[in-house]
């Protein structure tokens, strides 16, 4: 039974953040900088995480992680998170 009321409770969760996440996307303008802890909190694999990113790029909003080496506003930084995300 406690692993059901876990499953659950991380569902909701998941639920709030993917809510959360598309307010933001939908609020963020040209010349935005989104800033986040970390990688893993935006996204929850490296395909959604591009998608977001890939997003971000073609909107002109920036990218800056504390903990991770991405910061899509300088030139190095999108060298870093282009090698990251692989070839595509």
């Amino acid at each position: 039974m406690n692993q059901n009321l876990n499953r659950n409770r991380d569902e909701a969760e998941s639920r709030t953040t993917s809510f959360n996440l598309t307010k933001l996307l939908v609020n963020v303008r040209i010349g935005d900088v989104l800033v986040i802890w970390k990688l893993d909190r935006l996204a929850r694999s490296l395909k959604n995480l591009n998608e977001i990113v890939s997003e971000l790029v073609q909107r002109e909003v920036g990218l800056k992680s504390f903990n991770d080496p991405i910061d899509t506003i300088i030139s190095h930084g999108q060298l870093t998170f282009k090698t990251v995300r692989g070839p595509g």
